[in-house]
Order: structure tokens, then C-alpha cells, then sequence
């Protein structure tokens, strides 16, 4: 996946590689029409334990922002679960 930034750094998008891929063998190049707008997003103060909430459904990683939209870093999936399991907690 390809988190889209402003000029500010600011989080305005996601496109996923699935659809970039798509994207391209139409022979279409504008990314903005596949561009995902409703970004699921959490502070970086979130705990662990809260994240697999909101990542149920989302088919790209978890972006972590600040509270003016400042992209901080990305969670993925398979990373979260092999941090809970090195710690033992494995919910």
C-alpha cells in the first residue's frame, strides 16, 4: 500500500497495491480515481491492545497520525501480531 501525503506531510489517502495493479493493466495512471479518502487512522498514544479494532476490516496497514493529520508511521498487521506474541500476550 502507498499512503498519499500533501505537501505538510498530511495523511489525505491510501491506495492499496491490489488496486494499483488493477489500476494499471486497464492502462489507466491516475491514482486519484482508486485513491482510498476515509483513511482508518489511530493516535500514537493507542495502546496495543486496541489496535485489532480497528484493523478488522481495513485491507491496507494502520496509519498512526497525529492530531493534525501529521503521518507518524504505519502498523501492519503481521507486525503487531508477532510484537504481542514476542511479549506473551496474544489476545
Amino acid at each position: 500500500s502507498i499512503f498519499v501525503l500533501d505537501r505538510e506531510h498530511k495523511l489525505r489517502g491510501v491506495v492499496t497495491a491490489e488496486d494499483a495493479a488493477r489500476l494499471a493493466e486497464s492502462g489507466e495512471r491516475d491514482l486519484e480515481t482508486i485513491m482510498i479518502r476515509d483513511v482508518r487512522s489511530v493516535a500514537p498514544e493507542t495502546p496495543a491492545k486496541d489496535l485489532f479494532q480497528h484493523m478488522q476490516d481495513i485491507s491496507y496497514p494502520l496509519a498512526v497520525v497525529t492530531g493534525d493529520d501529521h503521518l507518524q508511521g504505519v502498523i501492519v498487521k503481521g507486525g503487531l501480531l508477532a510484537a504481542i506474541y514476542e511479549r506473551g500476550a496474544v489476545p
